[in-house]
């Protein structure tokens, strides 16, 4: 079962001749458009960091860089950023990309692997597993769940990513999650998310302020 493949569609109306844009566009999610919309700099400004002098790691997320919230009450049943982890001696940096899934079933669907876009053709790397939380349960329903996981991105192919990034013409760096159940989802972040913190990377290196 593969589910929430709008980034794929995404994709394909970026690769699609003009003559089919029209079409396309009206079947991609509203909400995409909205993310599609954000520029480098829009993230940019989301960029947060946590640094002092007792860590001896600076952190930079994008965790306020987009977030898809549903119905009235904005809930936010799926989030994916990245965090960076910075080593203030060394200057190396350890691109993590953080992955948030809630949705109601019987059991885990328990995500262990990723599929995801590489130069040369498709990856698969084993899924870190950050946390798995039940947050109430019903007869009916089943139980209301919550999967953390994440996966580490190679420095060079981040920044092979971000060389694509152009404002005029949106793309998405797309993964696949695969779950022990069977279950696939589809998901992907815009190439604007990725320049931006490239370049929070390099600027946090230069010794620019946030």
């Amino acid at each position: 079962m593969r589910i929430w493949q709008s980034y794929l569609c995404a994709t394909m109306l970026i690769a699609s001749p003009a003559s089919a844009e029209d079409d396309q566009t009206k079947a991609i999610p509203k909400h995409l458009h909205r993310l599609l919309a954000l520029t480098k700099e829009d993230f940019t400004r989301r960029i947060t960091l946590k640094d002092d002098s007792l860590e001896t790691e600076a952190t930079l997320s994008t965790l306020q860089g987009w977030k898809h919230k549903e119905g009235l009450l904005g809930i936010v049943n799926s989030d994916q950023f990245f965090r960076v982890f910075i080593n203030k001696k060394t200057g190396v940096a350890r691109y993590q990309a953080y992955q948030y899934i809630a949705y109601t079933a019987p059991r885990y669907a328990k995500f262990v692997l990723v599929n995801f876009d590489a130069k040369g053709g498709p990856e698969q790397k084993e899924l870190d597993v950050l946390g798995r939380i039940i947050k109430g349960c019903s007869r009916s329903t089943g139980c209301a769940r919550v999967e953390h996981v994440a996966f580490t991105v190679d420095d060079a192919l981040i920044r092979s990513l971000a060389a694509k990034y152009d404002p005029a013409k949106p793309g998405v760096w797309r993964y696949r999650l695969k779950a022990k159940s069977g279950v696939e989802r589809d998901e992907g972040f815009s190439l604007a998310e990725v320049a931006a913190v490239v370049q929070a990377v390099d600027d946090y290196g230069d010794g620019k302020r946030f």
